[in-house]
């Protein structure tokens, strides 16, 4: 994040979106806010967005392995989760390319 933060990539304010790569048991339903976050711009751990359901903060990380453990039918701990390849911007890319990208041009 926080690479998308200090370049501008992602913006305080944007809505992102849970949908890249989910498991099987977690249907994104447009419109839900289960699966929507906002960008908060603070570049710390743990407060790099405030989820949409509960409008606490969390990293994205953090917020996508919560979401996968409230999801699963047996409230699994789903263990490290990578959430910048499963959040996606407006444009439906995962932050995780959107970075690799930025990185691969200006390096």
């Amino acid at each position: 994040m926080k690479i998308l933060i200090e370049n501008n990539l992602v913006k305080e304010g944007d809505n992102i979106f849970l949908k890249n790569a989910l498991p099987s048991y977690a249907l994104f339903e447009d419109g839900n806010p289960t699966f929507q976050a906002t960008i908060t711009g603070k570049l710390g751990q743990s407060n790099a967005v405030r989820w949409n359901k509960d409008g606490e903060e969390y990293s994205v990380s953090a917020l996508a392995g919560k979401i996968f453990k409230v999801l699963h039918p047996e409230h699994q701990d789903p263990g490290g989760v990578n959430g910048n390849w499963h959040w996606v911007n407006s444009d439906g890319k995962p932050l995780w390319e959107v970075a690799e990208e930025y990185l691969s041009q200006n390096i």
